[in-house]
Order: structure tokens, then sequence, then C-alpha cells
């Protein structure tokens, strides 16, 4: 099969998430407003433009879609429906916030939302470089410090598991080398304390954090692909070159797949732009449109891959 552009017009998309009743949504923004598309079961596209100016910067579902907006100065956050309803509704995030919680929110720097088998939870980047989460059903800060960014221009990612936050990035911590990525974790055993995931694993770039269940850390060592679970345990990778400009290392498929050669990797390679999958034969590979990768998450309900490259949304049905 051959991978389809979806029509989205002028929009810029740099991001995907799954979310609850859709395949798929991709965010970013369309003639300076941000902008949200969902997919519903059918393949109808649902699209919403939030309001304000600047863009879509993060996505979670849950018994609805969150997104936080951003429009260079602060965040905003909302509640938009599920693809079900046409047109899409926005709503702004009414959760009853304490009084604390809220101006940290609205004060902070970047917010990021995220949501696992759990209710989701807010990670809010404050002006000194602090990350702290929120627990969204109690509309309070999570107990513990928090962590620290090396620099507090060099965004962290962020993704949660079941029941814990899994940010990887530079980080500034007692014994952590702040030049180089490491992995965490926020709101372990339920005191939010953040938790260095296997100290001894080294790696040149992250990439990416898989969403679902379980989690992968992707990312490049010395030029080459390198996963890591969300428990420190190295994972398969395909003996690839990867673009020593952009080593990007996406993982579309969750660590706890029923199958367990469904493992499929989206990389920015010597070569462009490559789907990998692992099978009980090995690894295959097949090549995909476009020069710069963004994002990538696999849908198995439709079985396809859906991707960002040159800002624009591909499909391909596997």
């Amino acid at each position: 099969m051959e991978s389809e552009r979806m029509d989205l017009g002028s929009a810029v998309v740099v991001g995907l998430a799954r979310t609850w009743g859709s395949q798929m949504s991709a965010f970013g923004s369309r003639e300076g407003a941000p902008f949200l598309v969902s997919y519903s079961e059918e393949g109808e596209p649902r699209e919403a433009l939030l309001p304000g100016r600047g863009s879509v910067t993060s996505v979670a579902g849950w018994e609805r879609t969150l997104v936080v907006t951003h429009d260079g100065e602060r965040c905003q956050r909302y509640d938009v429906s599920t693809p079900e309803r046409a047109p899409l509704s926005v709503e702004p995030d009414d959760c009853d916030w304490t009084d604390d919680a809220l101006r940290g929110l609205d004060e902070a720097k970047r917010v990021w939302v995220a949501c696992g088998d759990e209710d989701p939870v807010y990670v809010a980047l404050d002006d000194h470089g602090w990350l702290r989460g929120m627990e969204f059903g109690d509309g309070d800060w999570m107990p513990g410090a928090g962590l620290r960014l090396g620099s507090p221009d060099q965004l962290p990612l962020v993704n949660q598991g079941d029941s814990r936050i899994h940010l990887a990035g530079r980080f500034s911590s007692p014994d952590v080398d702040p030049s180089r990525p490491t992995m965490w974790m926020l709101g372990v055993l339920g005191d939010g304390d953040a938790r260095q995931i296997n100290a001894d694993v080294r790696f040149t770039e992250i990439s990416d954090i898989s969403d679902g269940q379980g989690a992968w850390f992707a990312g490049s060592l010395d030029g080459r692909p390198q996963l890591v679970s969300s428990e420190g345990d190295l994972g398969p990778a395909p003996p690839v070159d990867l673009d020593p400009i952009a080593p990007t290392v996406l993982v579309a498929t969750s660590q706890y797949d029923h199958d367990p050669y469904s493992l499929r990797l989206v990389l920015q390679t010597v070569d462009g732009i490559q789907l990998w999958t692992s099978t009980a034969q090995g690894w295959l590979h097949q090549d995909l449109p476009g020069h710069v990768l963004r994002a990538a998450r696999y849908d198995d309900a439709s079985s396809s891959l859906w991707f960002i490259a040159d800002d624009q949304l591909w499909r391909l049905v596997t």
C-alpha cells in the first residue's frame, strides 16, 4: 500500500495522540490559530479551530479530549468533544482546581496533558525550569519536589503510563550529567517524587516515549536506534544507520502489544524516513514519503500507521 497524504488545507500539524472515540487526533495550527483534527471510527475527519492565536501543543484522550494551546507567552486548556459529534465542540477546562494549582497552571511556561489507564495528569514547567505533576481528579499538585530541567529552554518529552508520568530530557539533579538525556518517572507509588530509570543506560538523543500501558523510551546511541522499557531494560532495535543531523526514532506501537512481533518503529535514516516492523522472520522495512519526521502512531482498529512528515499528516494502511 502507498501512503496517503490527508488533506488538511493550510494546517501545519506537529503532533499525534490516540484519543477516545477516534482513531487518531493530529494537532498544530492553521493560519495562526490552534488547530485539532480527530478521526471518527468511520475515518471521517472532525476539525476544530480553538480560541486565540498560537498552536495546540499537547493532547490526551480521556472521557473527552483534553487540549493545551500555547501562544508564545501562556498556555490555555480546553475540553473537546469526541468525534461522534460533528462539529467538534470546544469548552474551557472547568476542572475544580485549587487556587494554588490554578495559579501554577496559569503562570506556567509550558503545560503538557497526558493520560494512561488512570485519570489524566497535567505537567507544568515554571520559569525556573521546575516540572511538577498535577492529579486531574484531585485538582491539585502531586506531592514531591518535581524535577528540574538542565536548561529551561530544552523542553522535555512527557507521557503517562498507567499511573506514572514518564519524562525524558536533560535534567539537573544530583549525580546526573545535564549534558546527556536521561529517563525519569514522576508519581511512583503515589509520592510524586522524581526517580531516574536505569542510570546506566546511555543515549545520544531521546526522541520519543510511546503511549499505552507500558512505555518505550526511544532514541539513538552513536547513530543507531535504541529502545529502553519503562523498567529500564534494553529492547529490540533494527540494525540501521540514522540520519546524523536528525537521528529520530519514533515508536508507533505500545510496549505491551498482544502480538510480540508487531513492534513498529518509524525512523529518520540515512536513506530517508522508513517504517521498520518486527516479525517472526526478523525486521522488515518500507520507505515512507517526506523529509522531516515529527510524529508517528499506529491504530490497531484500522490497521493504519499515522505519521507526520514535513508538517503534513499521512496514513499508511498496513
